[in-house]
């Protein structure tokens, strides 16, 4: 139990002055003294709330707030249900029953930080299929990149079109044009990585930025790209195949190549594959040019167009 016989510096007994109890135990802000030692001295009535949330009830932020260089501070704790709780904290020192102690004032800002972060994802992320809307990935890449380069890897850019959406909504309405969207964004999120930045960029258009190290991860990403599709298009009952194009561009951590340049390049590169628009696996050299991706077209051959351009190899 905290006690509650505050004392200010001159030695009055502010804890006995009714006016400070009406103030300070009704006050909407939490309020809470610590002795150094961190034991806990008092708590008004918004204070005892927030602490019965915390899964220490409070214990952690004497830790929290000892090596803060500043009078306020932001810190992030667990509550009872292994969730957080985002407080912020201003603190002061006081005399209290003849030692020095610590006064904070208590600020619960986990609903508008949670109200804060689903903005931002909004701001982020496509409404239609949860991926990265064109916005999130510029924010994203450059850093993706750069993690990339420092860790010696190589950065391989897939942009991935939804051929024929428009026949599509044009035949089966607009509906069914979004489930294939949906659809093929969800092929994207069963065949890629957590950690891989996947994105919807216009209507019919996705881009999925990877890195990979000397081994190489293109032709085992292509492969599981058309399983996956191939999959679905064998299920009883649907209205149309899933039918998509595919241009793969690659650049090595020396390169220097912006990623600005690198979508390009794979933009440009399934462009080229939907204009050869021929069944089967389409890659620079004709049908007989052998590289990471030979043995894909006997897996899809009618679902997707494929080019490919490594750079900086």
């Amino acid at each position: 139990m905290m006690a509650n016989n505050k004392t200010n510096s001159d030695g009055t007994a502010l804890a006995q002055d009714t006016a400070f109890k009406n103030i300070v135990d009704g006050h909407p802000e939490g309020i809470l003294v610590f002795a150094d030692d961190g034991v806990p001295l008092y708590a008004n009535a918004s204070a005892s709330g927030l602490l019965s949330r915390l899964a220490d009830e409070g214990q952690a932020l004497p830790d929290a707030l000892a090596h803060a260089s500043d009078d306020t501070v932001r810190v992030t704790l667990s509550d009872v249900t292994g969730g957080e709780v985002v407080l912020t904290v201003r603190s002061d020192s006081i005399a209290w029953d003849g030692r020095t102690a610590r006064l904070l004032y208590v600020t619960d800002e986990t609903h508008q930080t949670r109200q804060h972060e689903s903005l931002a994802r909004l701001a982020y992320t496509d409404h239609l299929t949860g991926l990265y809307n064109r916005r999130g990935l510029e924010l994203v890449a450059e850093h993706h990149c750069l993690v990339a380069a420092r860790a010696g890897e190589h950065v391989v850019a897939f942009f991935i079109d939804l051929d024929g959406l428009k026949q599509i909504n044009d035949r089966f309405g607009h509906h069914t044009g979004d489930e294939a969207l949906v659809e093929l964004a969800d092929v994207i999120g069963a065949v890629f990585r957590d950690s891989d930045i996947k994105a919807r960029v216009g209507g019919d258009e996705f881009v999925v930025l990877i890195t990979e190290d000397a081994h190489g991860r293109v032709d085992h990403m292509l492969a599981r790209i058309s399983t996956e599709v191939e999959r679905r298009n064998t299920a009883t009952g649907r209205q149309h195949n899933l039918s998509h194009s595919i241009g793969v561009a690659r650049h090595g951590p020396e390169a220097g190549l912006s990623i600005d340049a690198l979508l390009a390049e794979a933009d440009r590169c399934m462009y080229d594959a939907k204009r050869q628009a021929q069944p089967g696996v389409a890659r620079p050299g004709g049908p007989d040019a052998r590289g990471p991706v030979a043995g894909v077209e006997a897996s899809a051959p009618q679902s997707v167009n494929l080019a490919l351009m490594f750079l900086a190899l």
